[in-house]
């Protein structure tokens, strides 16, 4: 089956992080941790997300859930992970200068 959200990020439709940087950032957060919540929520605020809703801990998983509703359709539990981290870092670190 293919997974349309794949299918659009390979033809360049809409916002797709590229898979090595992708994969770079997950082995470091394998290794060293995940950043901050501070740190992810800078960057949310750097993609363009709205982080004034999240200073609560059910605040900061409705953002991460939007979050992974669009960068990562198969897991939207609202829980941070190393995936989701590193989709959002590869993201910010593909657009935004």
């Amino acid at each position: 089956m293919q997974r349309p959200f794949l299918f659009a990020g390979y033809f360049s439709i809409g916002a797709w992080f590229d898979e090595p940087t992708q994969k770079a950032y997950s082995q470091a957060y394998q290794c060293n941790g995940l950043p901050t919540r501070e740190q992810l929520l800078g960057l949310f605020k750097k993609y363009g997300y709205d982080t004034s809703a999240a200073t609560t801990g059910a605040g900061f998983q409705r953002l991460v859930r939007a979050f992974q509703l669009h960068f990562r359709p198969a897991k939207h539990d609202g829980v941070m992970d190393i995936e989701t981290a590193a989709n959002l870092a590869a993201l910010v670190k593909k657009y935004i200068p």
